[in-house]
């Protein structure tokens, strides 16, 4: 019963050291969109690399590996869409600041 236990306890040692390491490979993309309601979609794109996601009233923040994106802003009409272009550093976060969708 004692070796069962160390045992499961080591693995979640493990299991958590591992996963922290993991996050530590990633990055933070914190930002924007204005209007809110303005963007259908997010994608960036690094390389073969893509992501896609919709900024929950109108902000994101989103983890990712490090290396230069592009962030291309899929606006509602008549609103333009936008290109924001980042480099995401290993365990730090960038931030976009406000994109702004124009007519």
């Amino acid at each position: 019963m004692k070796n069962t236990l160390a045992t499961f306890i080591a693995l979640v040692i493990a299991v958590a050291t591992l996963h922290a390491f993991k996050v530590m490979k990633h990055g933070t993309v914190t930002g924007s969109v204005y209007p809110a309601d303005g963007a259908h979609f997010i994608r960036a794109v690094n390389g073969t690399d893509t992501t896609l996601f919709r900024p929950g009233n109108g902000s994101f923040n989103i983890t990712m590996k490090p290396g230069s994106w592009k962030f291309l802003v899929n606006a509602k009409a008549p609103l333009k869409s936008a290109v924001v272009n980042v480099n995401v550093m290993e365990g730090q976060t960038a931030g976009l600041g406000i994109i702004n969708l124009h007519p």
